[in-house]
């Protein structure tokens, strides 16, 4: 019989004379007819093992007992007592060497014979474990793909963690982008490395010398455009790099393009290789925390669901969940974790006073307007209505100042006036930060949210925008019908709670 067992419970079984385990930490077999199935291959022994083995991270943190059967007590559990272990044998050759000095010198500690089977565990348990990050990720940012797809990228990795550092089982495209490590000194800094190293990968693919790519147009062309395609973020880099209008560099493109010969349903391989490298890149330099990447990948979805999903199914596999855990669960909202408390609720609020060093207008949310008229004797009388409405106050306890405009929107107001000397439009928001404002945002309806997320697209689409820019938008493309006045009052909320 074998029992698997972490080191330190065996230990205490060491001090202590007796521990109970699991029973399905037990393979009821002898070792010889163990190490037979094993040159034998049984699939059903890799079950075997990945049952018995507690969860652990280095050979030596888990340890098999060979185990007389007379000296073993089963009630409910298994009751093992010290007498009981015949043998230890290490996981593997490097769980022995690690074993050295952290167990007593004077145990029967035999070679590690079960390493071929536990390797095969190893790669099960990973696999798994990084299918669990890209499901994960995929799930955070509400996207899926289908079983081909995961199919592709797990057994692209699975050739890559059998290869163990030589590409000669390698036989896709896709199994030398998501194993490459490396940055060859000649290739620019910024987001064009990126764009570089599609090259080099392709070159790699193709079994050829990466000294090459440094020789052709395609390179010559990045090197030449290196300057305009740094400038911003990793998405904006990519479209100033699709928009280059220059002959060359085009066909040199192509060409590159044409060697990428792996056909996946609906999405741009050669973007998709960006996308992946460049959130990798980011991924290495800021501790694995995926949150940074938040806004970098909603834009990339609102612009290219499908490959967005296919880059992030890649990122999951390519790290796995026991290296991103910690901004996966964060992301997830795990109960355990603090939350961040560092926003207003305008819901709830009965006036709210922003720093006037930023310059920023005092902003005061009333139950109706009467309240307003009242408050502030303003000269303006709009009778019959009782909904909520927002008050924007500039300047009202400054005896200097001349007078006190004052905009209101109501929920059956349709004229969209703004006063631009109230509102600050130098407040500007991105198009991820809108989209996640309406995702997050509780008061605005599904409807709402889909008029929303039209007017984004076909109106905003990328860059910085401020609230002046969408109304005007708004009020220009005659969408004051569709987009009401309740949905531009939420919108002015989340512009100013900032």
């Amino acid at each position: 019989m074998i029992v698997a067992i972490e080191r330190s419970k065996f230990i205490y079984l060491y001090k202590y004379n007796e521990i109970s385990i699991d029973t399905n930490q037990v393979i009821d077999l002898s070792v010889e007819k163990i190490i037979k199935s094993i040159k034998e291959f049984n699939q059903n022994l890799i079950n075997d093992f990945d049952r018995i083995l507690p969860i652990f991270e280095q050979d030596h943190e888990v340890i098999l007992l060979e185990i007389d059967k007379n000296h073993i007590l089963i009630e409910g559990k298994l009751n093992i007592f010290f007498r009981a272990i015949l043998s230890i044998y290490p996981l593997t050759n490097i769980g022995s060497q690690l074993l050295q000095g952290k167990i007593n010198d004077n145990f029967i500690i035999n070679e590690p014979v079960f390493e071929e089977i536990i390797e095969e565990v190893k790669i099960k348990r990973t696999l798994k474990n990084r299918k669990l990050a890209a499901n994960n990720i995929l799930n955070l940012f509400s996207l899926n793909i289908d079983n081909q797809k995961f199919n592709l990228i797990e057994e692209s990795l699975e050739r890559i963690l059998l290869s163990k550092n030589n590409n000669n089982k390698f036989t896709s495209y896709l199994d030398y982008l998501l194993s490459y490590n490396k940055t060859p000194s000649n290739i620019p800094d910024g987001n064009v490395e990126f764009l570089c190293k599609i090259g080099v990968i392709v070159l790699n693919y193709l079994q050829k010398d990466e000294v090459n790519f440094f020789k052709g147009p395609y390179y010559k062309s990045c090197l030449n455009f290196s300057s305009e395609i740094n400038e911003g973020s990793i998405f904006n880099s990519y479209l100033t790099f699709i928009e280059i209008k220059d002959n060359d560099f085009t066909l040199s493109l192509d060409k590159l393009k044409s060697n990428i010969d792996i056909d996946i349903p609906k999405v741009d391989v050669f973007k998709a290789s960006y996308f992946f490298i460049a959130y990798k890149a980011f991924l290495n330099k800021n501790d694995k925390n995926i949150e940074l990447l938040k806004k970098e990948i909603e834009q990339l979805i609102f612009d290219d669901e499908t490959t967005a999903a296919f880059v992030l199914a890649m990122i999951g596999y390519a790290f796995s969940f026991e290296l991103l855990y910690e901004s996966l669960h964060s992301l997830n909202n795990a109960p355990l974790i603090k939350k961040s408390s560092n926003h207003l609720n305008l819901e709830k609020a009965s006036s709210i006073t922003i720093n006037d060093k930023e310059k920023k207008p005092k902003i005061k949310i009333t139950k109706n307007v009467e309240d307003v008229i009242d408050e502030n004797k303003s000269t303006s009388v709009l009778e019959g209505h009782s909904i909520p409405v927002i008050v924007y106050e500039s300047n009202l306890n400054n005896e200097n100042t001349s007078k006190t405009v004052i905009t209101l929107f109501t929920d059956d107001d349709n004229s969209i006036e703004t006063n631009k000397s109230i509102i600050d439009d130098e407040i500007t928001k991105s198009v991820p930060e809108l989209l996640s404002w309406i995702d997050s945002h509780k008061s605005i309806s599904k409807s709402a949210a889909t008029e929303w997320k039209k007017f984004i697209k076909k109106y905003l689409k990328y860059g910085n925008h401020s609230l002046i820019d969408i109304f005007n938008k708004v009020k220009n493309e005659n969408l004051d019908k569709k987009l009401t006045a309740k949905m531009l009052i939420d919108l002015e909320k989340f512009y100013t709670q900032q």
